[in-house]
């Protein structure tokens, strides 16, 4: 089918507005994942080491999933292609 999303192929077959309303579901779908995750990284160093402010160590759990992504994800593509 050649296309790179689920929003791409529901357009294709159903038209415009099912493409956006698809679009728009994956989207909320991608927020919802990645929020749980920075709850859990919060609650798993918040666990371990007892900072006061909470908004700090959702900031920190923040960041390490950023730079775990983009590190980790760089590392996979490159040891894959090797």
């Amino acid at each position: 089918m050649q296309h790179l999303s689920m929003a791409e192929t529901i357009g294709s077959t159903y038209g415009k507005y099912p493409r956006i309303m698809g679009a728009i579901v994956g989207i909320c779908g991608g927020i919802v994942v990645i929020t749980s995750q920075i709850l859990v990284i919060s609650e798993a160093i918040g666990m371990c080491v007892n900072l006061v402010n909470p908004f700090l160590i959702t900031i920190l759990a923040t960041l390490l999933l950023i730079f775990y992504s983009t590190f980790g994800g760089i590392r996979a593509v490159t040891y894959t292609d090797v």
